[in-house]
């Protein structure tokens, strides 16, 4: 990249990645760089995105942070954000809809749909391909958001022929769930890893005389590569604390602190005491931009004070983005902050903030304890992420809101754990789900929250063979006072299909049940899932009617989206398509929802 120096003593690891770029003709593929911190990854990373460029691929680069973890869809905002006004207007109207909100541009309309979002990232991917090789890089990826995560994933798995190379960075024994994600997507044949170790002692003298302007002597150069391990990062920040003309005396040992830290605040020390106020504020930002810096201290101040840290190499300015030089340094910084002081930080970060999750996850990192109006603000972001496709992270928010409930609100906090286990449920985290679900069920509780706890409770056992558990749980539920007719019907539901092969009529009337309760909610969704759960059953007993009710299902429900795959109507309809024989029939039908369960990592 411009104004960056070139990745000394990486001739072998550069070459394997230019190579990589120059096959064209063996795209799909993935490049994975794994090295520890410091040892010059996003160096390799930043070349080869440079090299990419003069080849004529089209780039789209993300750098996920640590303090971007929790913030949904935060990589795919980076990655999609400078070509989405060119490639609108190809992509599917539903998908460019999904992604629109995804990417904040356009108000949740309806129903939240997580592969919306990654069928729409697909469709960016595949126009740009259209017209030429294109290289999605992500460096870090081991601070991706669990939701950006799932998309690449997605997305991974579809590209088939297209011209698309993904480089991801990441630390050793560190990959996440991405870089395993693409070797069984693309195949291992074509996910290469690159390890990125010691870099040799010329290299190192090399790095340090490029970067910091001084030529030491080879003796000198031999102790701090010996120091460092051949870590450029490490070795550059001990050559720093020599100073400019070092003067070791025969025998001295190495300016070198015991303790990373200490090293780590040296290199800040370059800054004045003054200028160092940035650094805090910039490591406590869930996602920093130039646009946030200037809202909180003003244009003139964060002007300066950038200026100052970028001359000092602490940050970097990259468009809209700042990020640090490393990420030891921005770790550093926030960790040098006390309690109080990373409070009151994430309160002023919260009132200057113009994004409802950024606003909510500062609420909470400020709150001195339980706080009401902070757990409804969690609560209203966790509905905003869940209707932009982002499920776990809307789980996350319910989890944080629950603890910051106030005491005398019992069923609120209730009612947000509740919610939490659902979310999690919907993004595949059956496990997590029901050991939630469980602990809240611990809790003297009575009533329709309850009832809601063992409904989804009973679903989750279902969908886990514990059908034992399942009926438990169901008619637990059903026998909880004051139940909601949504939770019933839920149960009922449920109960219809667990005793659909032991006690078909038993099963009828709770699948009549469940469609008398479904009418009352207004969710077309839900009517029609439990029109095609009577129709299933219906089947079994051989009724007149039962596929017209299956029928009735789809129509009323077309376009909806259910919490997981098996609830749609669709499977309903391909079982009974094997049991009446019409085994291509089903297996179309079971294809599409295996497709679409892939979508979801459902």
């Amino acid at each position: 990249m411009v104004g960056q120096a070139p990745p000394f003593g990486r001739d072998e690891e550069l070459a394997a990645l230019l190579g990589f770029l120059d096959r064209v003709h063996a795209l799909p593929g993935a490049f994975v760089i794994e090295g520890e911190a410091g040892a010059g990854k996003t160096t390799l990373f930043d070349a080869a995105s440079a090299a990419a460029l003069e080849r004529g691929y089209r780039v789209l680069v993300c750098r996920p942070a640590e303090s971007e973890r929790t913030l949904s869809l935060a990589a795919l905002r980076d990655l999609v954000e400078p070509v989405f006004d060119e490639v609108a207007d190809e992509l599917r109207p539903a998908a460019r809809t999904a992604l629109a909100v995804a990417l904040l541009r356009e108000e949740p309309g309806g129903a939240p749909s997580p592969e919306g979002v990654a069928s729409g990232f697909l469709d960016v991917i595949r126009s740009l391909g259209a017209r030429g090789s294109v290289l999605v890089g992500i460096d870090d990826a081991h601070w991706l958001d669990p939701e950006s995560e799932r998309v690449l994933s997605f997305a991974a798995r579809r590209l088939r022929e297209a011209p698309v190379a993904i480089m991801a960075s990441a630390r050793t024994g560190q990959p996440g769930r991405l870089i395993p994600a693409l070797e069984r997507g693309l195949g291992d044949a074509r996910v290469h890893r690159l390890p990125v170790g010691p870099l040799s002692l010329g290299a190192i003298h090399r790095v340090i005389h490029d970067r910091l302007g001084v030529s030491l002597s080879r003796p000198l150069v031999q102790r701090i590569h010996e120091v460092a391990g051949g870590n450029p990062f490490f070795a550059l920040e001990i050559a720093r604390a020599l100073g400019p003309e070092p003067s070791l005396r025969p025998g001295e040992p190495l300016p070198v602190p015991p303790r990373l830290e200490d090293v780590i605040e040296e290199r800040l020390a370059e800054l004045p005491e003054r200028d160092r106020t940035l650094l805090p504020v910039v490591a406590s930002m869930l996602r920093p931009t130039w646009r946030a810096l200037h809202a909180f201290l003003g244009a003139a101040e964060a002007g300066r004070l950038l200026r100052q840290a970028e001359r000092a190499g602490v940050l970097r300015l990259e468009g809209e983005r700042i990020r640090f030089a490393h990420p030891l340094l921005a770790a550093h910084a926030y960790g040098r902050l006390t309690p109080s002081e990373r409070k009151l930080l994430h309160a002023r970060l919260a009132e200057a903030s113009t994004d409802l999750e950024a606003r909510a996850r500062h609420l909470a990192l400020a709150a001195d304890g339980p706080d009401g109006s902070v757990a409804r603000t969690l609560e209203a972001a966790a509905r905003d992420a869940a209707s932009r496709g982002a499920p776990t992270a809307a789980a996350d928010l319910l989890e944080t809101a629950a603890e910051l409930t106030p005491g005398d609100l019992g069923e609120e906090k209730f009612r947000r754990l509740i919610g939490a286990a659902r979310a999690r449920f919907v993004s595949g985290e059956s496990r997590e789900a029901a050991e939630r679900l469980l602990a809240i069920l611990r809790e003297p509780f009575a009533g329709s929250l309850r009832a809601e706890a063992m409904a989804v409770l009973g679903r989750i056992s279902y969908y886990t063979d514990d059908h034992v558990a399942a009926r438990r749980h169901y008619e637990g539920a059903l026998a909880e006072p004051d139940i909601a007719p949504a939770v019933a019907r839920e149960a009922h539901d449920g109960l219809a299909w667990l005793l659909s092969r032991e006690d078909a009529p038993a099963a009828a009337r709770h699948a009549r049940e469940a469609v008398r309760l479904a009418g009352t909610t207004g969710d077309e969704g839900v009517v029609g899932e439990a029109l095609a759960t009577q129709g299933q059953v219906a089947t079994l007993l051989a009724e007149a009617g039962a596929a017209d009710l299956i029928t009735r299902g789809l129509e009323v429900a077309a376009g909806r989206d259910h919490e997981r795959v098996v609830q749609a109507p669709a499977f309903a309809q391909a079982l009974t398509l094997v049991w009446t024989d019409d085994l291509q029939g089903a297996l179309d039908v079971f294809e599409g929802l295996l497709s679409r369960a892939a979508e979801r990592q459902d």
